[in-house]
Order: C-alpha cells, then structure tokens, then sequence
C-alpha cells in the first residue's frame, strides 16, 4: 500500500496550504483591528478546514457524517461486556453477585 503523504505533490500541497493560512492571517491583521482580526482568522480556518474535510469525505464516497458514522458501526460488531463471578462462576451485570454476594468479578 502506497503512502498518500510521501512524495513532491503532497509536500507542495502541503506547502500552498500553509501559504494560504499565513497569507490570510497577515492579510486580515493588517485590514481589521486585534481582537476582530483575531476571531475572524479563526473562523476562516475553521470554515476552510471544514470545506477541506468535506471534499475530502465526498471524494472518498461518503455524502454525510451520518453515513461515514453508519458505516463505522458496522464495521467494529459491537457486543456487550459479559462479567463473571469469581467465586461462583455466575453472569451479571450488578455490582455483587446476586448469587453468592462476592464483589470479586471478572471480564469474560
């Protein structure tokens, strides 16, 4: 499997969005004051990040995070932890053993 982060094209894209943030940050504090230059950088890097993300999910083939998020379930088949008396060998879910009473339980 191929590394998508080696190679020229990566490291250059690398270096234009680098360029493109430090060229916004120092365009917008020369033109707006502080603390308004300040909340408006990050709200430009938040909403290009988010842009960015979403192409990125829409050229991988997932449309929603709600998809992306469907998909991550059926993949990782989750199952309930069953807990095993130590004493008795009994199954529960309660903090002492209905059974014997023994707090003592292990993961199984």
């Amino acid at each position: 499997m191929s590394d998508p982060y080696s190679g020229i094209r990566s490291s250059s894209r690398r270096l234009m969005w680098i360029a493109l943030y430090l060229g916004l940050g120092l365009g917008m504090s020369f033109l707006i004051p502080f603390p308004i230059s300040l909340l408006a950088f990050f709200l430009t890097i938040v909403g290009i990040d988010f842009l960015r993300a979403r192409r990125t999910m829409k050229n991988m083939g997932i449309h929603s995070i709600r998809e992306m998020l469907g998909r991550l379930s059926v993949h990782t088949g989750y199952q309930k932890v069953k807990y095993y008396c130590m004493s008795c060998g009994y199954e529960h879910r309660e903090i002492s053993c209905p059974k014997c009473g023994s707090k003592m339980k292990r993961v199984g």
